[in-house]
């Protein structure tokens, strides 16, 4: 009786073809079809959960489940995104991306529609992929320069007096399952009386001669946190602004020239709060597609 229940139901379920997209979201997709461990496999619908599974992932092209014994076996093929050349080849504008005076140009494809020297606005045409000739056609390109202007921009930092951090106790609770076709047996199960903590939570599959089996240990780690509070004096919070000031610099600014930097300090009852605007030189430039009636 065990032999024959065990041979109608889902016990394994594969996944071929993926590169993109996890198994986890794929188990996920096909639990809301009706296909996971311990579902009697006659009461699946194939062809439902085939077009379920295309529908609910846009990132497949083709889907294909079959079974054989109590094995599914799912096999997707994942679309296949666009070449990024492609993208050098669509007729487009240059646009500027901020308000700023050039003082650089350098043209490879396209016309220049603005001069070094003049002041241009957020949005302002650059450089037009659209050309015309001495018999009146017209000819769209993909605009290709670059265009350095000086600009300014304008960032905030604040650091409050007081402030709350989370930092581990070291005390932690563990509670561990048997996993069987989806059915859970606690084998070691202490109450989480927690009020503050983290979940982890991790599944070591049971193996026998390489193969995995149906079977697995679940364990669930609950990991206690306390919230403690951190006074700043003036000069700490001074120190901890230059600190996020440095690293803004690092990650948003690092492509650009600083040529110029204002700083304006406020200070409340409850944090302090710098003010920079920065003058930068870079390449303000911004591509445009050309869309066409």
């Amino acid at each position: 009786a065990l032999l024959l229940y065990c041979c109608n139901i889902v016990m394994i379920i594969e996944i071929h073809g993926n590169n993109i997209i996890s198994d986890e979201k794929i188990y996920s997709a096909l639990d809301s079809a009706g296909i996971k461990k311990g579902v009697f496999i006659g009461d699946i619908d194939f062809s439902h959960c085939e077009n379920m599974l295309y529908t609910n992932i846009d990132e497949f092209s083709l889907v294909s489940i079959r079974h054989t014994g109590n094995r599914i076996v799912v096999e997707v093929t994942e679309s296949q995104e666009k070449p990024e050349m492609l993208l050098e080849r669509i007729p487009c504008n240059i646009i500027s991306a901020y308000d700023a005076y050039i003082t650089e140009v350098s043209v490879q494809c396209g016309q220049l529609m603005k001069l070094v020297g003049e002041p241009v606005q957020k949005g302002e045409l650059l450089v037009s992929g659209v050309q015309l000739d001495g018999s009146g056609h017209i000819t769209l390109r993909h605009s290709l320069a670059k265009i350095i202007g000086t600009y300014t921009i304008e960032q905030s930092f604040s650091c409050p007096y007081i402030q709350e951090i989370r930092t581990k106790t070291g005390n932690e609770i563990r509670q561990k399952y048997l996993n069987f076709l989806s059915l859970k047996f606690p084998l070691k199960r202490d109450n989480n009386n927690f009020l503050n903590y983290n979940l982890y939570e991790k599944n070591i599959p049971l193996m026998i001669f390489g193969k995995k089996l149906p079977i697995s240990i679940e364990q669930i780690v609950y990991q206690e946190y306390d919230t403690t509070q951190i006074e700043y004096n003036s000069d700490e919070a001074k120190v901890n602004l230059k600190e996020q000031k440095e690293r803004y610099e690092k990650n948003f600014l690092s492509d650009v020239e600083i040529i110029n930097q204002k700083l304006t300090e406020k200070k409340t009852e409850t944090a302090i709060e710098w003010t920079v605007s920065y003058t930068v030189s870079g390449d303000i430039g911004e591509t445009k597609e050309l869309y066409l009636k």
